[in-house]
This record gives structure tokens, sequence and C-alpha cells, in this order.
């Protein structure tokens, strides 16, 4: 009986481990731009190239690279105490997320300038409900380095978790400065004047064309455009840029994207 239960709360924690893994992974690697388009199947599908999301080697790029520590930096607390603060997480998520903490911090102090590991400390304060030890992190990695990944998850926690959309906005305008080819931040710009920045909504389909603008003839872009257009009920626009769109997926013989792009099309005339 008692290596019944072992088994059980052993298979409970992998569960557990897996769940925090993806987040974390979600967390680091952010394509969470896209969450708010869950029915745009066309940017689900891509296969062209076009999007540039984080691959193996942006990603290695990204996260492996060693920080610039200035003289006069001010480090993020190793020694924070580990609260629990998030409402909802379970005993065995508690459980792993403290233990990673610790691990983290101890090497950190003994390696300060790891980025990555930086970021995966401040994945998982935001997982236990501690912001304000995310915050310390992510504005300290985007102070010591040149990636944008740490400007992106302050954008997105301040447009959802903390919300104040004037400084989600300077956030993600941080991030598309850093890296102005990554697409995703422009897509949650476009959300957070979509959604919830209502005094700039008109900024919404804005920021789409300025992506355009340094991403000429991007896939998700165009959709994006269209499906805004379609909820706005301005059709003529809406078919303007799922057409090209469409001229995009063809030129690049990305067959199922286009036949998506095109049932969209055909739903409009």
């Amino acid at each position: 009986m008692n290596d019944e239960k072992l088994n059980i709360t052993i298979s409970i924690l992998i569960i557990a481990a897996i769940f925090i893994a993806f987040f974390v992974y979600r967390s680091l690697f952010d394509v969470n731009g896209l969450e708010l388009q869950k029915d745009n199947e066309i940017i689900n599908n891509d296969k062209t190239g076009e999007i540039k999301e984080l691959t193996e080697k942006d990603k290695n790029n990204e996260t492996t690279e060693q920080l610039s520590i200035t003289e006069t930096a001010v480090y993020p607390d190793l020694n924070r105490p580990i609260i629990i603060l998030s409402e909802d997480i379970s005993s065995e998520t508690q459980y792993i997320a403290e233990k990673r903490i610790t691990e983290l911090s101890s090497e950190l102090k003994e390696t300060p300038d790891l980025y990555g590991t930086w970021l995966e400390l401040a994945s998982y304060r935001k997982l236990i409900g501690d912001y304000f030890g995310a915050i310390e992190i992510w504005e300290f990695v985007g102070e010591q380095s040149n990636g944008y990944i740490s400007y992106k998850n302050l954008g997105m926690l301040y447009h959802y978790d903390l919300p104040d959309y004037a400084l989600s906005e300077s956030y993600l305008r941080k991030a598309i400065k850093r890296d102005n080819t990554y697409i995703p931040t422009y897509l949650e710009l476009h959300n957070l004047y979509k959604y919830s920045y209502k005094e700039k909504s008109d900024l919404a389909d804005d920021v789409l064309f300025e992506g355009l603008l340094n991403n000429p003839k991007n896939i998700f872009l165009f959709s994006t455009l269209a499906e805004y257009y379609t909820e706005i009920n301005d059709i003529t626009k809406a078919i303007k840029y799922y057409k090209e769109a469409l001229s995009e997926a063809e030129k690049n013989n990305d067959t199922a994207t286009a036949n998506q792009i095109q049932s969209r099309l055909d739903a409009l005339q």
C-alpha cells in the first residue's frame, strides 16, 4: 500500500514538473503575443519561415549569452523569501517551484552573469505570484543585456497581471527597439491597443503596419490586419489584407496556409 501511494505521489510530481517546465518555456521563449489570436489558424500553421519566432538558434543566442554586468549594477535579491502568493497553485507545483528557485538562486550566487538562468528564475517567481520579484529580475536583465525577452515579459505582466497599460506599452516598445523582427511583440502591442488600452485603440492597426514596415510581406501581420478589419466590419480592407496574405502563402508554396486564408476570403466575399 505504501509503495502504491509513493508511486502515485511520484506520478503527480512528474505531471506537475511537466506543467511548470511548459510554463517556464513559454516565459523564456515567448510566443504569447499570439495568445489572443486563438481563432487564427493561419498563425498556428505557418510553415513559410516568414515569421520570426525563436528558432533553436535564436533561443541559444537570446538565453545562453552572458550578461555584461556593469560595476554599478544593482543585483536582484537572491535571498528574497519564497512566499507563495498565487491562490490557485497546487502543492506539487509549489514544491517544484520552491526547489527550482532555491537551486537557481544558488547557481547565480556562484555565476551571476548567466542570462538564461536569471530569466528562468524570474519565470518561477512569476509562477508563484511574486510579480515584484520577477520585475526586479527582468529589469536587471534588460539593463545588463541586449536581449528583448525581459522587456517583452514586462510588457505582458503590466498588461494582464498588474494592469498599467501605459507601462505595458513602454516595455513592449523597448522590446521592439531591441529586435524589430520579432513578430509576436507587434502582435502583443496590437492586443494591448485592441483589447485594453482604449485611449489608444486607434493604434491597433498602426502597430501592425509598423511591423510590416520592418518585416515586409509577413503573413502573420497581413492575416492579423485582415482579422482586425473583419471584426470592425471594414470588409473591404479585410479582403485586401487576406489577399496579401494569400499571395505570400502562394509564393512560398504553403498550400495549407493558403487554403485557410482562402476559406476566410470566401466567407467574406
